[in-house]
């Protein structure tokens, strides 16, 4: 029917960042609309809240369904808002409760809500990017990304399982492991110190941790003290086999990533580079 019709009693619940299929459908060929006040600021004016727009009147079914996905975005505001679907017979500015000319508006309530968070995945790769000799200190030589879904209920970090097996000689050369967290932030840094030091990683060693996890990759970084006396031309080769979520155990992919590290000779060091 043309005019106005008030559904908001009939309530859509959606989460953040999820996907949703919208449907229209009409028995007239038009110009079909769907907007959605993201903000809650009672006006559809904003960038991004028409959310649907098709123009069927050339179509030759009389009687037409579209379908598109809609993401919820994840800067909308939580809590009850309204949807306004409309049908009009020409392409006719945003109609409202009284500008529906030759067609029809109808309002819905979406009640938009936060996703509870869920593991996704880890991955490990082998931090290459300097060079490795005796007497390094806190020197990274694994990153880790474990990525979650979802804001509520923040999951915890248990513990993280490592292993030096493809090491030439680890217990010689590596000592004082350490495992570190930025938290959203790839960049690795050695400021934010998680769980507890493994003074004397020898092949499977484990790091208890108790930390909330953020929503997204959440970076760690694990590093040793080179002892002084390591040998020049030993491999470093650190893997991660497991890591505890919730008291959930999952393994990384991959547990032992490609590449290892050699110990180099000792670099001269000039005063700037000298650890204080």
């Amino acid at each position: 029917p043309e005019g106005y019709a008030d559904y908001t009693g009939d309530t859509a619940i959606v989460i953040k960042g999820s996907v949703y299929n919208l449907s229209v459908t009409h028995a007239d060929r038009m110009v079909s609309r769907v907007w959605i006040d993201w903000n809650q600021d009672f006006d559809f004016n904003d960038a991004g809240e028409m959310a649907f727009y098709f123009d069927e009147r050339f179509l030759l079914a009389a009687v037409y369904t579209k379908t598109i996905p809609v993401t919820i975005p994840l800067t909308a505001t939580l809590g009850f808002t309204r949807m306004r679907v409309s049908g009009i017979e020409d392409n006719f500015a945003q109609p409202d409760t009284c500008n529906n000319p030759e067609g029809d508006v109808e309002d819905y309530i979406v009640d938009i809500r936060q996703q509870n968070m869920v593991y996704d995945s880890t991955t490990t790769v082998q931090y290459t990017y300097s060079c490795v000799t005796p007497g390094d200190y806190q020197r990274i030589f694994l990153g880790i990304t474990l990525t979650t879904t979802g804001h509520l209920s923040p999951l915890t970090i248990n513990s993280f399982d490592f292993n030096t097996t493809g090491s030439t000689n680890a217990p010689a050369d590596l000592s004082n492991a350490r495992l570190w967290s930025t938290g959203n932030s790839p960049l690795p840094n050695s400021t934010n110190q998680v769980g507890s030091m493994a003074i004397i990683p020898v092949g499977p060693f484990t790091i208890n941790v108790n930390q909330n996890l953020l929503a997204g990759p959440n970076y760690f970084w694990l590093s040793f003290d080179v002892n002084p006396s390591a040998t020049p031309g030993n491999i470093v080769d650190v893997g991660c086999k497991q890591e505890g979520v919730n008291a959930v155990v999952s393994a990384p992919s991959p547990q032992n990533p490609s590449g290892n590290q050699g110990i180099n000779m000792e670099m001269i060091r000039t005063p700037d580079m000298r650890r204080t």
